[in-house]
């Protein structure tokens, strides 16, 4: 099933957004998720975009198709906002996502024993997931180095 989420950035004021034009927003964070998850245009719909309470938002889908799930692909975005270096961070919304928090909107995928409406956030804030992939991508690039 999709999954629904909100991209919250409170570093971005929403009177540049509309300033420079939501339409153009919309479609620069479009790009700039699907680039960072390496997906093509069928994945990735933004629904709506608007101010928040500390900056801007975008509300976006991850629809079913070829590939990773589209839960696997929320949270690949997730950890990628963990991780200062990503591709995410790299790319051509970083200015934007500095500091962003990702919310999934909906249901919940399924527990062993039930279903649950919910809304979880996933900060872009050091946790020890965060952590230990970090520590991880070090090691992995210090052994690449050292062969």
């Amino acid at each position: 099933p999709a999954v629904s989420a909100t991209l919250q950035m409170p570093g971005m004021d929403w009177q540049l957004v509309s300033t420079d034009g939501e339409q153009q927003f919309e479609t620069a964070v479009r790009l700039g998720i699907q680039d960072a998850l390496s997906l093509g245009s069928d994945r990735i719909f933004v629904t709506n975009s608007g101010p928040d309470s500390q900056g801007s938002k975008v509300d976006f889908t991850i629809t079913d198709g070829a590939g990773a799930s589209p839960e696997t692909l929320f949270n690949a975005l997730w950890r990628q906002l963990e991780i200062k270096g990503s591709l995410i961070h790299m790319g051509k919304i970083a200015e934007y996502v500095r500091g962003a928090n990702l919310v999934r909107r909906g249901e919940s995928p399924a527990s062993s024993d039930q279903r649950s409406e919910s809304e979880s956030t996933y900060e872009g804030s050091s946790s020890a997931f965060g952590v230990v992939t970090l520590m991880l991508s070090v090691l992995i690039a210090g052994v690449a180095t050292f062969f």
